[in-house]
C-alpha cells in the first residue's frame, strides 16, 4: 500500500520506534541508481540504525523530480573495516517502494506500509532504478558531518557486499521507518497489526477467557421424617403429627 504524504509522519506510540532521517530537509541530489546508507548522524555520531529489534511496520522516503520504483533495504552490518569502508548484507526481503513525479522544491513523502522482522542495529538503504538520475531522494549536508556509505554494485538479497563513504559528499538519503514490539513472537507489530499481543494464536482481538467463578450448589429441600408411633391403645387417638413445617411460600 503507497501513501503520498504532504507532511512529516506523527511521532510514534508507545510501542512503536521511528528510526533513520528525520525527513525534514529538501531534497537535493539523485542517488543515480547506488545502493546508498546513512552512516554518521547530523550531529556527528555513527548511525547505528535501529536502536530496537521487532517488526518493520512502515518505510518513507521523500523525493521530488521524476518518478520511478525502487527497493528500500534492511542493511545489517557485518564490519568497518576501516573509517571509509562497511561491509553490509542485504537482508530478505526488500520493500517495493514507487515515487511519483513532483517538481517542487520540497517534494513529498511516501510511505509504504509493510512486515517484516528487523534486529536493532539493521539500518535502512535506499536504491532506485534510475539510471538517468531523474528521482531526487538525498539532501545535502555541505561541510557538515552527516555521511552516506554506497555501492555501484548490484546488491543481491542476503549476500554481503562492500560500501564506500568516498564521494558520497555528505547526501544521506531521505529515508525512515518504524518499528513496533512483537511480545508475542507472531511477526505482527503489536501496536497496528497484532490486536491480541499476548497471544501468538490470533491478531484478532483476544479471545474472551471463559468464567472460572464456581457455581453455588442448589439448596437441598428438607424432609420430613415421620414419627414411628407404638400401637395405640382403642381410647387414644389416631392423628398422627409431624416433626417439620411446610415452607412458607414468599
Amino acid at each position: 500500500m503507497l501513501v503520498a504524504l504532504l507532511v512529516l509522519p506523527a511521532s510514534a506510540s508507545a510501542s512503536s520506534t521511528v528510526f533513520g532521517d528525520d525527513l525534514s530537509h529538501d531534497p537535493h541530489f539523485s542517488s543515480n541508481n547506488f545502493s546508498t546508507t546513512n552512516v554518521i548522524k547530523p550531529d556527528g555520531s555513527p548511525d547505528t540504525g535501529s536502536p530496537v529489534s521487532g517488526v518493520l511496520v512502515s518505510v518513507r522516503v521523500r523525493t521530488t523530480g521524476g518518478g520511478g520504483s525502487g527497493v528500500v533495504r534492511v542493511l545489517r552490518q557485518i564490519s568497518h573495516p576501516d573509517a571509509a569502508t562497511y561491509v553490509f548484507r542485504n537482508t530478505s526481503p526488500e520493500i517495493p517502494v514507487s515515487v511519483l513525479g513532483d517538481l517542487t522544491t520540497a517534494g513529498h513523502i511516501t510511505e509504504v506500509q509493510t512486515r517484516r522482522p528487523i534486529a536493532a542495529g539493521d539500518r535502512l538503504g535506499l536504491h532506485y532504478d534510475d539510471p538517468s538520475g531523474n528521482i531526487i531522494g538525498t539532501w545535502n549536508d555541505a561541510g557538515g558531518p552527516t555521511e552516506c556509505a554506497f555501492t555501484t554494485t548490484p546488491h543481491m538479497v542476503d549476500n554481503d557486499l562492500t560500501y564506500s563513504t568516498f564521494t558520497c559528499n555528505n547526501n544521506p538519503i531521505l529515508a525512515q521507518g518504524t518499528v513496533e514490539t512483537d511480545a508475542d513472537g507472531d511477526g505482527f507489530g503489536d501496536d497496528t497489526q497484532d490486536a491480541c499481543p499476548t497471544s501468538a494464536a490470533t491478531q484478532g482481538a483476544c479471545p474472551v477467557a471463559p468464567s472460572t467463578a464456581p457455581t453455588p450448589p442448589s439448596p437441598k429441600k428438607k424432609k420430613c421424617k415421620k414419627k414411628k408411633h407404638k400401637k395405640r391403645s382403642a381410647g387414644e387417638s389416631k392423628k398422627k403429627k409431624k416433626k417439620c413445617k411446610k415452607k412458607k411460600r414468599r
